[in-house]
């Protein structure tokens, strides 16, 4: 009798915890579709939708994948910006599109709550608090996203940056880039550099990187980059920005290479990442490993990074 008694309270959670796992799931999806309806009230044109081992790409053409390593397995949603020219300078549609993934998670815990209160159904209960966890997390993320789009000029341009260069078989012209260069470069020249924090080494990371490949205000954009390494050298307020440091020393040292001056690679040596080893040791092997990686993935195929990457590491292998 007691072992029949424990095998159905072991059926009970079993039960319990398959209708959590798929509560959360459902949870998740509501979340993305949250984002999907914020991009089609803004007229904000989505490349494509991820969720779990499936990506379905919506933009140029319908189509579903099968991601066995899905680095957005817990869902993700990427705007396409298809005339990034009228798009560049309107935080309006990246602001609501990001707001209405954990704002609508928050509205489907209420309503699935509500549900609960007259059906007892228990997936409707794990429904509503999966839903406010992840509705709670994301103000935390995306929402914090909106907030900076919102607030900060550097942290809105570096995401556009971002955006142009890695959405899949996005035609832009390097005229419009070199414009975004122009425009950065004034908004680097006005901060005073000792009070630079995040958002504007991410842009001098992001803008040097454009630079380099365009062949456009290298001189002027390292005299900025120079200045920052003298700045923020033993910077303790600056320890935590070991990527962006690793990218802007990987691209000085592809600017010394072309031009055949020595680097100091002690200064920053605590500061790396595996792809700046790469380029200091001018490692063939391991870039076309790198190269091939970002070929692979489907979420940098067919991407400006992509094109560029291979110029940047031909050019320190010449």
């Amino acid at each position: 009798m007691l072992m029949m008694i424990n095998y159905v309270k072991l059926l009970n959670f079993i039960d319990y915890m398959m209708l959590m796992t798929l509560s959360f799931f459902v949870a998740v999806l509501l979340h993305e579709l949250g984002h999907l309806l914020g991009a089609f009230f803004t007229s904000l044109k989505v490349q494509w939708v991820s969720f779990g081992f499936i990506k379905v790409q919506i933009q140029p053409v319908i189509r579903i994948n099968w991601i066995w390593k899905n680095k957005y397995f817990f869902g993700g949603v990427f705007p396409f910006l298809s005339i990034p020219l009228e798009n560049f300078k309107n935080r309006f549609k990246l602001r609501i599109f990001f707001w209405m993934g954990p704002i609508s998670s928050l509205l489907f815990a209420i309503i699935s709550y509500l549900i609960y209160m007259f059906n007892t159904e228990m997936f409707f209960l794990f429904l509503g608090l999966s839903s406010l966890c992840i509705g709670i997390m994301t103000m935390l993320t995306d929402g914090m996203k909106g907030y900076f789009i919102y607030r900060s000029t550097p942290y809105y341009a570096t995401y556009m940056i971002q955006l142009f260069l890695l959405t899949p078989n996005m035609n832009i012209t390097e005229s419009f880039l070199k414009l975004v260069i122009d425009e950065n470069i004034c908004i680097l020249n006005s901060p005073n550099i000792k009070k630079m924090g995040m958002n504007e080494l991410a842009l001098v990371q992001w803008t040097y990187y454009l630079s380099i490949v365009l062949n456009y205000k290298i001189e002027l954009l390292s005299n900025i980059v120079n200045k920052l390494f003298i700045e923020t050298k033993g910077n303790k307020n600056l320890a935590g920005t070991k990527q962006i440091f690793s990218q802007l020393i990987s691209l000085d040292i592809l600017r010394k290479t072309i031009d055949n001056e020595e680097f100091e690679f002690n200064m920053q040596s605590r500061k790396v990442d595996m792809r700046t080893q790469m380029l200091v040791t001018k490692d063939i092997k391991k870039s076309t490993e790198y190269l091939k990686s970002l070929e692979k993935d489907p979420y940098f195929q067919n991407t400006l990074f992509t094109s560029y990457e291979r110029k940047i590491i031909k050019k320190v292998l010449a």
